[in-house]
């Protein structure tokens, strides 16, 4: 039996940063890995049984929103890296700092129980661990969401397979009729594929998408609309009218202007689709796009539409179910259960990590801001909320996602709004910067602070040994894209959208 502080279990992208952060506050941490390797999903694996990127996966968010808050990536990895480089600089960040000797891979947890104030941990070996915190970093893909083959598509006689089994075009996939069912960022990958190989590729998204360019005309990734001041002058939960009307001025409603495609959410009231290539193959005739599914029959499928189309092979793209069998069932709650979508409501020794899905952004910038207010909570930095508070906490934060996304689909669990989460998030674990406090010490550093994207690195705006590379950081960030910062902050565009939205949202409600 090895006692610790803290065990992590998960070897991903979230496990590393849990471990590097947890050893920086002092505890004593072991992260146990099932794989023969760190990296999770991007440690990529030609084993359709094994969940991994897919061969020519990139990262749909930039670097700018991944890296870690420290640890910058390489330059040469250019703004959305091949999972190869994201895997490379894993390993590197582990050699940076030092985690290789807390890491144990080849070790599956079967078990995990607790015991007066202690978690203890069996693995499928049966080793023992125990520890007074438990992290949990198994990621979101676990189980395939894969129901709907023996449901809706169990008439249809050709094949039908979850996205699991896919990690290339194959022999399988050539010169036949695909449709590629789901709107996310990994089906609209398999759409683009598979429209170099396949006869007639269809993409059918059941509610509708938003999706968002990766990059503007001048070739820089879009990282400057996260910045303090944008989110200020435009919250993204009043809808910004003014700035829909510029996007469907130049990309068309919903930023592809696809009628099949149209969904009935607002403006970030629903998960971004970030990776558009599969728009210019609609537009190039490769793809042919389709809303929601009517009927299944043994060779064709039926849409809402009316559009009957004759198919060979249907993949689905219907997402994982997050499973912590391992657990008992006292904790299987829901994302939305938990306090912030972190911690167990009734234990906050147990923290769940890297599980929510910003509509922007990335995964790997909400984890790191999560980690951190585990490492709060642990250390009694912040304060442990009564169960009373708990509950309301909880109800207040539902409530508000609620309302959020009302008008799209809620089967991404644990959906956020990051603007809103980045707040509420540190500000309860203590460690939202103190943008007033920035100003008058240091006037330039606040305004660099205000207008470079969202990054990590805000969180290390008050630490003095990170301040010379955080000031280095947003300066290269803003040296980037000169022109954009000029126009969109130093001239205060984002103002000047701020008083549009006002006046039109009062103009709106007079009317009605």
């Amino acid at each position: 039996m090895e006692a610790q502080d803290v065990i992590v279990i998960g070897g991903g992208w979230s496990g590393l940063v849990t471990c590097k952060h947890m050893l920086e506050a002092n505890f004593s941490v072991v992260l146990l890995e099932k794989r023969d390797g760190i990296g999770g999903i991007w440690r990529y694996s030609d084993d359709t049984k094994v969940i991994t990127a897919m061969k020519n996966t990139v990262t749909t968010s930039s670097s700018t929103y991944t890296e870690i808050s420290d640890f910058p990536m390489p330059k040469e990895y250019g703004a959305f890296p091949h999972h190869a480089n994201v895997k490379k600089y894993l390993e590197s960040f582990c050699d940076k700092f030092d985690l290789w000797p807390h890491i144990k891979n080849n070790t599956e947890v079967n078990k995990v129980t607790k015991e007066n104030d202690q978690w203890i941990v069996t693995t499928a070996s049966g080793e023992i661990y125990t520890s007074k915190y438990l992290c949990i970093c198994t990621g979101t893909h676990q189980v395939p969401n894969d129901e709907m083959i023996e449901t809706v598509f169990a008439p249809f006689k050709g094949v039908v397979k979850h996205s699991i089994s896919y990690k290339r075009p194959e022999a399988e996939h050539m010169r036949k009729n695909i449709l590629i069912y789901g709107g996310g960022e990994t089906a609209s990958d398999l759409a683009t594929e598979l429209s170099y190989v396949g006869n007639k590729v269809y993409c059918s998204i059941p509610h509708g998408q938003w999706f968002q360019r990766k990059k503007g005309t001048d070739g820089e990734a879009f990282d400057h609309y996260s910045s303090r001041l944008r989110v200020w002058c435009t919250p993204p939960d009043l809808g910004c009218p003014t700035i829909v009307k510029m996007l469907t001025y130049y990309y068309g409603f919903q930023q592809h202007g696809i009628e099949e495609w149209r969904s009935p959410a607002p403006y970030y009231g629903q998960f971004f689709n970030k990776s558009p290539a599969i728009l210019d193959r609609v537009n190039e005739g490769f793809v042919t796009p389709l809303p929601d599914i009517k009927n299944v029959n043994a060779n064709t499928i039926e849409f809402v539409n009316g559009k009957v189309v004759e198919l060979d092979y249907v993949i689905l793209s219907t997402g994982y179910h997050p499973v912590f069998d391992f657990l008992p069932q006292e904790y299987a709650h829901k994302p939305q259960e938990r306090l912030k979508l972190i911690f167990d409501p009734n234990d906050t020794t147990l923290a769940f990590l890297g599980l929510v899905r910003p509509t922007v952004t990335s995964i790997p910038f909400m984890t790191e801001l999560q980690v951190r207010c585990a490492v709060s909570v642990f250390t009694g930095k912040a304060k442990t909320p009564s169960k009373e508070e708990v509950k309301a906490i909880i109800a207040a934060d539902n409530a508000y996602l609620d309302k959020r996304f009302e008008k799209t689909s809620r089967s991404i669990r644990g959906l956020v709004d990051p603007m809103w989460y980045i707040e509420t998030v540190s500000k309860f674990g203590n460690f939202y910067p103190n943008y007033w406090k920035l100003f008058f010490e240091n006037p330039y550093f606040w305004w660099l602070c205000i207008t470079a994207p969202g990054h990590a690195s805000m969180f290390l705006v008050h630490d003095k040994k990170h301040r010379t590379y955080v000031k280095q950081l947003y300066k290269s960030m803003i040296a980037r894209f000169p022109l954009k910062r000029f126009f969109f902050d130093t001239l205060g565009l984002w103002g000047f959208f701020r008083i549009s939205d006002t006046v039109m949202r009062w103009y709106r409600k007079l009317r009605s």
